[in-house]
């Protein structure tokens, strides 16, 4: 029997993109409003308002349909060895703020994956042993349209919607 270290709902797991998705659903809609509504503005304002709240719709349902296919392809299983541990600091925004990722890089066989994993299962996970991973496979709007010539999925996974960690053998 392995043992778990991790697990979430896979709610949970998707709850950021949820939560971007209202916000620009939420944003467009209140711009649309006030574009049609607000007949004492100037016809300028209102049109780009307009404009602006049509680009959030598209961008809100955009996400919308890419999250629902990623959930809809289902969570994937794997067992990988852990080769490093990284806590990655990134500029969040012009300001100087950063953001904090806790990231995995590991391997099954000849293809690398890297993780994307909350605090408490970064503090968990050892280096140089094995685990299974449950996880979400990203998946593009586009599918392969986008990819351009070469594609890489055979050989390296990036990866940020984990379910499940378990202690597994290593094969």
């Amino acid at each position: 029997m392995d043992t778990v270290i991790y697990s979430i709902s896979p709610l949970k797991a998707f709850a950021g993109g949820i939560l971007v998705v209202v916000f620009l659903l939420g944003l467009g809609f209140i711009g649309a409003l006030w574009a049609i509504f607000k007949r004492k503005e100037k016809m300028f304002s209102r049109i780009a308002m307009g404009c602006a709240s049509l680009v959030l719709l598209l961008a809100g349902v955009g996400t919308s349909i890419a999250l629902f296919m990623q959930w809809q392809s289902g969570s994937t299983s794997v067992i990988v060895h852990i080769n490093e541990k990284k806590v990655v600091e990134s500029n969040c925004d012009n300001s100087g703020n950063t953001c904090t990722s806790y990231l995995l890089e590991t391997n099954a066989g000849s293809k690398y994956y890297d993780f994307t994993v909350a605090k408490d299962a970064f503090d968990l996970v050892e280096a140089d042993k094995c685990y299974e991973f449950t996880y979400y496979p990203s998946k593009s709007l586009f599918g392969k349209y986008l990819r351009g010539e070469e594609d890489y999925s055979d050989v390296y996974e990036t990866a940020s919607g984990v379910t499940r960690i378990a202690l597994a053998d290593c094969q």
